[in-house]
């Protein structure tokens, strides 16, 4: 069994440093590694994630994600990465 990070959609900020809320579509992810495309790793999720805008509150609201912190990058990735999405490895076409 696989497993694939789903994108971030938006991200909503509480605060300069702390973030409230990402939306992610699991169903897309899925599609996704189903199609044999899988994000496991920081680096491929940021490349597919960093035009994101940042909302909400704080200094960093109207920012792409690829303009912050590395620290409010990776509290992203962790709530993206604790909802991944796990594909049976028949389900995935080659």
């Amino acid at each position: 069994m696989n497993k694939t990070i789903p994108e971030a959609q938006y991200i909503d900020m509480a605060n300069d440093n702390d973030i409230y809320s990402v939306g992610f579509d699991r169903e897309w992810a899925q599609e996704w590694a189903e199609d044999g495309v899988f994000i496991t790793k920081f680096d491929d999720w940021l490349k597919y994630c960093g035009d994101v805008r940042l909302s909400g509150y704080g200094r960093n609201s109207g920012r792409k994600l690829w303009q912050v912190s590395r620290e409010i990058q990776r509290q992203a990735y962790r709530i993206c990465k604790e909802n991944s999405v796990s594909i049976n490895q028949e389900e995935v076409t080659q």
